[in-house]
């Protein structure tokens, strides 16, 4: 992840927010006790709640290259998705005033 990169927050079964990542990937102690490492990787990213949450199955196209949208959701962090993929969503919705994705 770079800055600048846009960032989708998914959960329970919504698009709920998007995000702009605003500095390096850093390394890091965890925030939470781990079971496997104590040292992970952090980056820091503006967060935009979206006025109306999206629903899975209003995310445009076949979701072919949409990263963890692909079929059934995966659970998981910080999944790549296409280019053509990121531009379909983008022009499918509003976004937060002062996102990466709104309009000032």
């Amino acid at each position: 992840m770079s800055p600048g990169d846009v960032t989708l927050h998914f959960a329970n079964k919504l698009l709920r927010a998007i995000g702009v990542v605003e500095g390096p990937v850093i390394h890091c102690s965890r925030p939470y006790p781990a079971e496997k490492r104590e040292f992970g990787l952090s980056v820091e990213v503006t967060y935009f709640e979206l006025p109306m949450p999206i629903s899975m199955d209003k995310l445009p196209g076949d979701r072919v290259g949409a990263g963890p949208f692909e079929g059934q959701v995966k659970q998981g962090y910080c999944f790549a998705v296409t280019g053509s993929w990121a531009a379909a969503l983008r022009a499918s919705g509003r976004w937060p005033r002062g996102s990466s994705w709104g309009h000032d």
